[in-house]
């Protein structure tokens, strides 16, 4: 019998009864063979595995388990369960992983993405895009059918067989619907115009060469367009109404800008706009000059009409067969101007005989010639002139009416004043004005009062007001204003006595009464003839006022202006200065005297930025300077606002600031132990001051006590810690030294409690020693110890390892343990939470004790 091979792996079965030797050979060659398949570098197939583990995984068994750090490849894969995959771990196809779906761990995000060049396809009969729970739609697609988009379940857009059915409205910022087999008269959407999302039109017409445009442009201004974009002269906008099927242009606006009105069979143009030409046609298309009319029959008319309102007329401009140019009044059928041919014009007469013959045909009327400016525009250049000559020469006289205000509504007043002007040359001069108040001005065109004159040549007085008197002591000349009893009221004048000149408001003769107050009037409308202010008055105590009528106005809450009464000076002013003082350069400001000598001054000085500043000082060199710019600070300064450095105090022993508020640094001097930089109460002998570079000293009584130097150490009793110098030192890490300047015993450290000194350090040449009190003096009830033995028996000696570092302890004791035995030698806080101690030293005289017993013992041992 031959040997056999297996079905799967072709493992070689020995033929039976065959030799020993050709059996372990074949064995050990299948042996190998399953070596290779289990080695994990040769693909193995067609193995049913129940049981076992695959890398720690249970196979087999009746719950899944994740089998990890192994890939497992094969054609395809069969399952009846759930394939579950972990946060970011993904199902990934093709040999260049184009296609992943995974979730993502850190964003929440379930994603299908395809990064290969090729495109994702979703297929199915009918597709859904729903939520989690399927129990809303957002995409729906019929096979063949319709496709929906949904808003909260509702069909919002869905393709039909004829188009797109949209429910709701529709934003857009563009919309273009185009017939692709008609390229003209079609609706082609609507566009946005430049920026402005207010802007847009409708263009009708597919090509752009061809189109009509309909546009609302907002650019900073509203308009509303028509555009015929066909590039040609041809193109027209026509208006048309179609009656019996026939059309009928009323309205034609061409390529060329011309514009034609047509007349009701809308074949024949009756007014034409040549715009080329600018000239206007009416009755005629081909018009000669700016505005042409063509009438029919003997007389051409051009009616004015407006017989709607009861007052209403009609007036015609006609051109006769006479020759003459009419104006006529069709209600009156009379002409009320007219113009002959040989250029005369009558008012009132249709036949005139002189250049212009004006006639009042009315019994008992007025003839009367009115001359306007048409012109009313807010100016003051119009005006209506009169001219008269004697002859034909160019001089004569000119009488004109001019506008005082440029503003002439009837709210301004409609101010009108009268010139009288001569002509020399063809020039005229105004000499005399009547103004709309009755004022009369001569040499001025504004004249203020009811009479004012201003000219003359120099030297010569405008008004001359002289007295006849000859006597060299007294002269005198003035304008005398008086009240309804005829008595003197007010005066200004002026006199010459003695061959000194003055001028006089009111008098100290008998001949005129005083003036109570002198009163000074302004108005903001020098045409105004009310509304005047009182800016000024002097009163009959010869108080000053200015602005108010208050005399008091510095003690006021609400009255702003300025007195002067007595040689005191009061100002008052709301929501501005009440007092500017400039000079044009540094120095004084302003001075203040007692009895003429100065006290004090204010004034400008250049601070340390080289900038004017501001400086107050007394006549005796103690100021401050307010520097501005880059220092910000106050200095002190001279009476001429220079430095004054190191000189000037801050407050004195008996006369004292009180508190000082700081948000930045206190900068001082140096200063010593006898004068510190800082000092307190009256004492100038104790304080801070600056010991050296980077070095804080105290100091008491003019001597140093203490410093804080640059690292950090506070130093007592002396300026730098050495061994043997004397003194204590505090380092900032938390250690401290201190150090005698003898060898022989001297204490570090004191120890005192209510009960006086307890304990202390103490060193000598070469040993510190602690003490604590022991005085024979501080004990009561002193008899000889009792044995400590049992004591020292019941302390317990430990071993331990250190919590905080871990370090090892030989031999010690635990706190509470011992307080138990020697609670002398524990320290136990009231708070429970704080950590006991052990005071090791307190445990020597017990066991000096046991010792002295223990001796005892030997001693009696070595006896016996």
């Amino acid at each position: 019998m031959a040997d056999t091979t297996t079905t799967t792996y072709s493992l070689v079965k020995p033929e039976v009864g065959a030799s020993e030797d050709t059996w372990g050979t074949k064995l050990n060659t299948n042996l190998d063979s399953i070596d290779n398949l289990l080695d994990g570098t040769t693909a193995v197939t067609g193995i049913d595995i129940n049981s076992g583990t695959i890398d720690g995984a249970v196979i087999g068994g009746s719950t899944a388990a994740a089998i990890t750090g192994t890939t497992i490849t094969g054609t395809s894969f069969v399952t009846s369960g759930d394939m579950t995959f972990g946060d970011n771990d993904k199902a990934i196809f093709s040999a260049g992983s184009d296609l992943r779906i995974y979730h993502d761990g850190g964003t929440g995000d379930s994603i299908i993405a395809e990064s290969g060049s090729g495109n994702l396809f979703v297929r199915g009969a009918n597709t859904f895009l729903q939520n989690a729970d399927g129990s809303n739609t957002y995409l729906k697609g019929v096979a063949g059918g319709a496709v929906d988009i949904r808003y909260g379940g509702a069909v919002k857009l869905a393709t039909t067989s004829t188009g797109v059915d949209v429910t709701g409205s529709v934003v857009s910022d563009g919309l273009t619907a185009v017939n692709s087999t008609d390229t003209q008269g079609k609706f082609s959407g609507w566009s946005v115009i430049g920026a402005n999302s207010s802007s847009g039109a409708i263009e009708l017409g597919q090509a752009s060469a061809y189109q009509a445009i309909m546009s609302y442009v907002a650019d900073g201004s509203t308009r509303f367009l028509f555009d015929n974009t066909y590039g040609s002269t041809g193109s027209t906008f026509e208006f048309r109404t179609n009656t019996a099927a026939t059309a009928k242009t009323h309205l034609k606006i061409g390529g060329s800008g011309d514009i034609s009105f047509y007349e009701d069979t809308g074949t024949s143009p009756k007014m034409v706009w040549k715009s080329a030409d600018e000239r206007l046609g009416i009755g005629t298309s081909s018009p000669a000059s700016g505005l042409e009319l063509e009438g029919v029959g003997n007389a051409t008319n051009v009616t004015l009409d407006n017989t709607t309102a009861s007052t209403g007329r009609s007036y015609s401009i006609r051109s006769g067969n006479t020759g003459n140019l009419d104006f006529y009044d069709n209600d009156a059928t009379a002409a009320r101007v007219t113009i002959n041919s040989s250029g005369n014009v009558g008012i009132g007469t249709s036949s005139p005989n002189s250049i212009v013959d004006i006639r009042e045909n009315a019994t008992g009327g007025q003839a009367r010639l009115r001359l306007f400016n048409t012109d009313q525009t807010n100016s003051t250049a119009q005006s209506a002139l009169l001219f008269m000559s004697p002859d034909l020469r160019a001089n004569g006289v000119e009488i004109e009416a001019v506008k005082e205000n440029a503003d002439f509504s009837a709210a301004a007043g409609r101010d009108i004043a009268i010139t009288f002007s001569p002509v020399l040359n063809n020039a005229a001069t105004e000499r005399m004005r009547i103004d709309s108040d009755g004022n009369v001005g001569i040499g001025t065109s504004s004249p203020s009062n009811k009479l004012q004159i201003i000219g003359g040549t120099s030297g010569v007085d405008q008004i001359n007001l002289a007295s006849n008197l000859s006597d060299n002591t007294f002269k005198g000349a003035g304008i005398v204003m008086t009240m309804y009893t005829n008595n003197t009221a007010a005066l200004i004048g002026g006199s010459a006595v003695n061959g000194a000149t003055n001028l006089l408001f009111g008098s100290s003769g008998t001949d005129h009464r005083g003036i109570q107050n002198h009163i000074w009037y302004t108005n903001t409308n020098y045409n105004s003839t009310s509304g005047n202010t009182e800016r000024m008055r002097i009163d009959s105590s010869g108080n000053l006022y200015s602005q108010t009528t208050t005399l008091n106005v510095g003690t006021s809450s609400t009255e702003t202006g300025m007195t002067h009464q007595a040689g005191q000076l009061q100002v008052s002013a709301n929501g501005y200065q009440a007092a500017i003082f400039n000079r044009l350069q540094d120095g004084t400001i302003a001075d203040f005297r007692v009895d003429g000598a100065v006290v004090g001054s204010i004034g400008s000085a250049l601070g340390d930025s080289s900038v004017s500043t501001l400086f107050i000082a007394d006549a005796g060199n103690v100021g401050i300077r307010f520097d501005q710019a880059s220092t910000d600070d106050i200095q002190p300064c001279t009476s001429t606002g220079a430095d004054r450095d190191d000189a000037i105090n801050l407050g004195a022993s008996g006369n004292r600031f009180k508190d000082l508020y700081l948000s930045g640094a206190v900068k001082g001097g140096n200063g010593s132990a006898s004068a510190p930089t800082f000092s307190f109460g009256n004492t100038t002998t104790m304080g801070m001051y600056r010991g050296a570079n980077h070095q804080l000293a105290f100091s008491t009584n003019s001597t140093e006590r203490m410093r804080l130097d640059g690292n950090g150490n506070l130093l007592v009793g002396t300026t730098s810690f050495t061994a043997g110098g004397g003194g204590h030192k505090l380092e900032p890490a938390g250690a401290r030294a201190s150090s005698r300047d003898a060898t022989s015993s001297q204490y570090h450290n004191l120890f005192y409690n209510p009960n006086g000194l307890v304990g202390g350090i103490t060193t000598s040449g070469s040993a510190t020693t602690y003490n604590t009190s022991s005085d024979q003096r501080l004990k009561d009830n002193i008899v000889d110890a009792p044995s400590a033995s049992d004591d020292i028996d019941a302390i317990q000696v430990r071993s331990f390892d250190w919590k905080a570092d871990g370090s090892h302890q030989k031999y010690g004791m635990i706190a509470q343990e011992l307080n138990t035995v020697a609670p002398e030698a524990v320290s136990a806080p009231e708070d429970p939470e704080e950590m006991m101690g052990v005071d090791y030293s307190k445990l020597v005289p017990m066991l000096v004790k046991e010792i002295q017993s223990l001796r005892a013992r030997v001693a009696q041992l070595e006896t016996n």
